[in-house]
């Protein structure tokens, strides 16, 4: 990493110094001095110049707070992980929102394929496998080749292959992970971390002689199936290619026919028999899919206006009111698409506090305050490592009375106030963001870009809760039967909703 730094000539001299300072105090396992140097890291930041500096300066922070666990695993603690996953966000952020130069280009790509990692190695800690795999993708975009992000996504896949119910699902886990650690065996130059290849040789080690031969080397059969008449086909494309999809599958490295299908489903579950036959659970997780499916076309939909006015917005009299606020159905879709997503959490947090039997009463149900108190140490006491996702995933939002740093996702109040705007307020998206302009009160102005980056971000983000609910509940149902082996269970017939009678 030095290398990469000292070589770089746009990177600010302070933040070579800092850098320095940091892998130095890592080899002494000084923790004292790196903290120190991490208060040091952000009392320069406001003084860099340069876009190359600051990505730099959080990456080094978001390393140094991860080197603390590693020097001393015992001192673990919740606000250590909060710090590494915001700075590599604020790094990731920053290189997101500029435009480099390819000369540029060439010295931050080195640093963006160890962020990227790095931050998906932090993310898979925490339970986000989904979130992780996009990450060790990304790496991969940049260099196909490096070792460790190859191996670190074939351990993903591995845990994702045990947390499937699915069997078809758990098998086309394994054939990819077992190729990524293949590879990246195969490439030990790009190896840095002790131990690596031998722990990926280790994974390796699971699969046994005749699964290997008689099915991981083999050429993966993958049918081919109709994706639609055209409309259709772009939808299911875009939903694909964005990794939107109601179907582990959709997590891939790949995109095939097979996975354009919204499966995803809860697994058999236990209840008692004096409750009948009850569909409640299957009922919410049917809602909470089918308004996540539409809230996703609505986007789509909105995504694909053209240079030609839409026939609904002709005839309506608007005032020009100066400030570059765009009036379209197009942008409305995309609002309600948005409002939507955002109230699906209170009906994951309404299914989690009845299923896991919380006990919070319904009137106060919501997805912060089941992560809270007595419900969250019941929840995380459960060794459900999809709660755990869960539980990560609450820290992207901004908490509204909290002034305390709490959240791992820099533009968290963005959210926030996007949200309270539209369900209280009014919002105004803009073609530009011109702030001399912006002279309504009443409104939040947001420019599309911004607006659109958001929607698409809590797009995934919600689909990444839903698929963790569901894989949370399958390891809450084996856990039931283990402590019950002998338990003889009466089937309940679960019949599938057909496509015709959905008018």
């Amino acid at each position: 990493m030095m290398k990469i730094i000292d070589d770089n000539p746009y990177i600010e001299e302070s933040v070579k110094a800092i850098a320095r300072h940091f892998d130095h105090y890592y080899i002494e396992k000084d923790i004292a001095q790196i903290r120190k140097s991490i208060d040091s890291a952000k009392d320069l930041i406001s003084n860099l110049d340069t876009d190359i500096s600051k990505i730099h300066i959080y990456y080094s922070i978001a390393t140094a707070y991860g080197d603390i666990l590693h020097i001393n695993p015992e001192g673990y603690s919740e606000a250590i992980i909060i710090e590494q996953l915001y700075n590599f966000r604020m790094a990731i952020d920053i290189f997101d929102s500029c435009n480099f130069t390819n000369d540029e280009m060439k010295y931050v790509t080195g640093c963006l394929i160890q962020i990227f990692t790095n931050y998906a190695n932090a993310l898979s800690s925490a339970g986000r496998i989904i979130e992780a795999i996009k990450y060790y993708k990304k790496a991969l975009e940049i260099q196909s080749d490096f070792g460790m992000a190859e191996g670190n996504l074939g351990i993903c896949y591995i845990s994702y292959a045990e947390l499937d119910f699915d069997n078809g699902h758990s098998q086309i886990f394994h054939y990819c992970a077992y190729k990524y650690l293949k590879t990246a065996i195969s490439h030990k130059d790009t190896i840095v971390e002790h131990n690596a290849i031998a722990f990926f040789q280790d994974q390796i080690g699971l699969f046994s002689t005749k699964y290997i031969e008689e099915f991981l080397e083999r050429k993966l059969k993958i049918n081919k199936y109709s994706l639609g008449e055209q409309e259709e086909s772009n939808y299911r494309n875009w939903v694909m290619k964005n990794g939107l999809f109601l179907n582990t599958m959709n997590d891939l490295p790949f995109v095939e026919s097979f996975i354009a299908t919204d499966s995803l489903q809860l697994p058999s579950i236990i209840r008692k028999t004096t409750e009948g036959i009850n569909y409640k659970y299957h009922g919410l997780f049917n809602q909470i899919k089918q308004e996540f499916i539409t809230a996703r076309y609505l986007i789509f939909e909105a995504l694909q206006g053209g240079s030609n006015t839409h026939f609904a917005d002709k005839d309506i009299h608007l005032i020009n009111t100066l400030d570059y606020t765009i009036h379209s159905i197009r942008i409305e879709k995309m609002k309600l698409a948005f409002r939507t997503l955002y109230s699906l959490y209170d009906k994951i947090a309404y299914f989690i506090n009845d299923y896991f039997e919380l006990g919070i009463q319904s009137r106060n149900v919501s997805y912060n305050r089941i992560w809270q108190n007595d419900s969250k140490q019941i929840l995380l006491s459960k060794s459900n490592w999809m709660l755990n996702g869960l539980y990560w995933i609450s820290k992207e939002f901004f908490e509204r009375g909290n002034t305390s740093y709490n959240t791992i996702k820099p533009r968290a109040k963005l959210i926030y106030d996007i949200r309270q705007a539209l369900e209280h307020r009014y919002m105004k998206v803009t073609e530009y963001d011109i702030e001399n302009s912006r002279k309504d009160s009443l409104a939040l102005y947001v420019p599309y870009k911004d607006f659109k980056q958001e929607t698409l971000e809590l797009t995934w983000l919600v689909r990444e809760s839903i698929i963790y609910l569901s894989l949370a509940v399958h390891l809450n149902e084996n856990l039931k039967r283990s402590k019950l082996p002998n338990a003889v269970y009466p089937n309940i017939p679960l019949f599938e909703f057909d496509d015709e009678w959905k008018l």
